[in-house]
């Protein structure tokens, strides 16, 4: 034990000022080392645990724990959680409805647009049970289609932000034009030339 409170002694003082660093000396002198180790036991220490937000995208979302619904799309299988789909308004309808999906822990997506993939399915899947997402400029499109196909307002305004943010500097104004509704991304006007850019995405 007497080793033990040494080597917590020694390393204190070396964390400490010289000034301390002397007192230290002295009251060990007199003492058996306990006031350090009380002061040492009474002083909280913070670790930074893991946050419940990648806690649940790490346990529910990638190693797909408890799952109480399978997602079949475009041949491949999610195993998720019907609380956190229902922030769509596509899924909250189906569950929640007099639909057969209601009742069920299987439902098959049929995918007919050519934008969506598995990335897009899996980076908007992801999200829903995440407090940010990380959208990649080059595979935009097809997550500002999936997001659309899920009725994900909030993901389709990030995509927007995105495209304002990475849109060329000659682009001042832009719209996409997403099956046939029409979506306004951004108004960055300048004094100089003003342009007006449109982005058909169909």
């Amino acid at each position: 034990m007497g080793n033990v409170l040494n080597k917590l002694g020694s390393v204190s003082q070396s964390v400490r000022g010289r000034k301390r660093k002397r007192e230290d000396e002295s009251a060990d002198e007199s003492g058996d080392g306990s006031d350090l180790l009380d002061k040492s036991l009474q002083t909280p220490k913070r670790k930074k645990l893991v946050s419940t937000a990648k806690y649940i995208y790490q346990a529910l979302f990638k190693e797909e724990r408890n799952s109480d619904i399978t997602v079949h799309a475009l041949g491949k299988q999610w195993h998720l959680h019907k609380v956190y789909l229902s922030q769509s308004p596509y899924f909250a309808s189906m569950f929640n409805g007099s639909w057969r999906e209601a009742d069920e822990d299987y439902v098959h997506i049929e995918i007919i647009d050519p934008k969506i993939t598995i990335e897009s399915l899996y980076s908007v899947f992801g999200s829903l049970y995440m407090d940010e997402v990380v959208l990649e400029p080059k595979v935009i499109v097809s997550t500002l289609a999936t997001a659309t196909l899920f009725q994900l307002d909030s993901l389709i305004d990030r995509c927007a932000e995105v495209m304002v943010e990475t849109t060329n500097a000659e682009v001042r104004i832009g719209r996409v034009s997403f099956r046939g509704q029409l979506i306004w991304f951004g108004n960055r006007v300048t004094q100089q030339n003003f342009k007006l850019c449109q982005i058909t995405l169909n």
